[in-house]
């Protein structure tokens, strides 16, 4: 998937270049995949005169969607993570009401829960420093993600479309 580096290394060597979305290529593939029928399927798709082509993205787009990236796998992973809390608390008839606001209280409960096996409360205090880290790792990315957003023009002006939901990078998730 390095299609927008080498766009741009043909672009500066005089190429003119065009991209194809792979979802546009797909219906002209044969069965069976290999490298020689998806060769095929891209020069059957270039000849149709209404192929919509997608630009070749600058560097700066290309970090922009690697730190909405980071920040949508870091999401992923809290959300597997506060699951994994919470199941194995209900293993040892500790609950807690859905939300991100009531790990933490969860895992203090269970810290000073002195009668689960000390095994446990171990692994859970684990589980909750790794939460914490997560946290952290979270705010940071969202404030530069933040901070990528006020000095974008084109991500400014899309958050100004009536009805869009994207006031702020922070609902992109």
């Amino acid at each position: 998937m390095r299609r927008n580096y080498w766009g741009r290394v043909l672009r500066e060597l005089g190429h003119t270049v065009k991209l194809i979305a792979p979802q546009h290529v797909k219906p002209y593939i044969k069965r069976n995949k290999n490298d020689g029928r998806d060769a095929e399927g891209i020069c059957e798709a270039m000849s149709r005169p209404t192929m919509q082509f997608v630009p070749v993205k600058t560097e700066e787009q290309q970090a922009a969607l690697m730190l909405v990236g980071m920040r949508e796998r870091l999401v992923a992973r809290r959300t597997q993570l506060s699951n994994a809390i919470r199941g194995y608390a209900a293993e040892f008839g500790l609950t807690a009401a859905k939300g991100l606001d009531k790990i933490e209280p969860l895992l203090a409960k269970i810290a000073a829960d002195e009668a689960l096996p000390v095994l446990a409360r171990d692994l859970f205090a684990m589980h909750g420093r790794e939460y914490v880290q997560l946290q952290a790792e979270l705010k940071k990315i969202e404030a530069r993600l933040m901070a990528w957003h006020r000095a974008n023009t084109d991500s400014r002006r899309l958050a100004q479309i009536p009805g869009s939901g994207r006031s702020s990078p922070q609902r992109w998730s």
